[in-house]
């Protein structure tokens, strides 16, 4: 059976299947991910999130999207950036990194969105990537060396050298590196940064990075961390997270050099 799953994904690149969500025409080059499109089309999926950025992605923001997948939130948050924004994508599946492509080519609207092959990281070179069976969101790195494919590593401080505005990311347990890997941008910002990120502990457990001790790094480095209903995030919840093994999304912000945490306001 599972064999049969991974031909049938497989395979599903070769239909182009198109998909028209929040306004856009998206290629799924899976048929997980066309479920996933159409999801989001019925309002079962997408909805808070797509809330929260009309709320919080001004005009002319610059923009961040790590763990972009098919790209639909991209397109979105260049939608809501417009034309004088930027958004910068990263994606590390191959085959999900074409969809990402080729949605973004052929649904300019707003910001110009550039694209990058490569999961972000701590520290450059290569790693493994597991991909989900069922679940081409649920793809995991893994530097062990084990079964997979071979995926780029890039920091995103030596990637990006521009001034940011907001960051989301969600990539299946391994935010802390994602995170350390952007030390130099908050050396060098002048502005308050705005960050998204899915924090799932049972994710960050499998990764092995310890759910509690890597928000208490996040807040030594400067970083307020809320839930995006404002909630601080309490060994309580974390642990009825880790025992659901649901995740809950977050809000970072940090004041940089402007040295005013005023300035970043975050709408619930």
């Amino acid at each position: 059976m599972a064999s049969v799953l991974r031909w049938l994904n497989e395979k599903a690149e070769t239909f182009s299947i198109v998909v028209p969500v929040w306004g856009f025409r998206v290629v799924v080059p899976t048929f997980d991910r066309l479920l996933y499109a159409w999801l989001h089309v019925m309002g079962a999926m997408g909805q808070e999130s797509r809330s929260w950025l009309k709320k919080n992605v001004q005009t002319g923001m610059v923009c961040v999207d790590v763990g972009a997948n098919i790209g639909l939130y991209s397109l979105e948050i260049s939608r809501l950036a417009g034309p004088a924004g930027k958004v910068h994508s990263f994606e590390p599946d191959a085959r999900l990194f074409r969809a990402l492509q080729r949605n973004c080519e052929r649904n300019q609207s707003g910001a110009t969105v550039s694209v990058t092959e490569g999961a972000v990281a701590d520290h450059s070179g290569l790693a493994t990537l597991r991909r989900g069976l069922f679940n081409s969101g649920d793809n995991r790195l893994d530097e062990s060396g084990g079964a997979g494919a071979d995926v780029r590593l890039v920091r995103l401080d030596e990637a990006i050298e521009e001034q940011i505005d907001f960051i989301k990311i969600d990539v299946q347990g391994h935010e802390p590196g994602v995170l350390r890997g952007m030390a130099g941008i908050l050396t060098r910002q002048v502005r308050p940064l705005l960050v998204r990120m899915e924090f799932w502990p049972h994710g960050l457990n499998e990764a092995g990075n310890d759910p509690r001790s890597f928000l208490e790094e996040m807040e030594k480095a400067g970083w307020k961390c809320r839930t995006t209903d404002g909630e601080i995030v309490s060994d309580k919840l974390i642990e009825k997270l880790s025992k659901s093994k649901k995740f809950v999304d977050l809000t970072l912000t940090h004041p940089c050099l402007s040295g005013d945490q005023e300035k970043q306001s975050v709408t619930s």
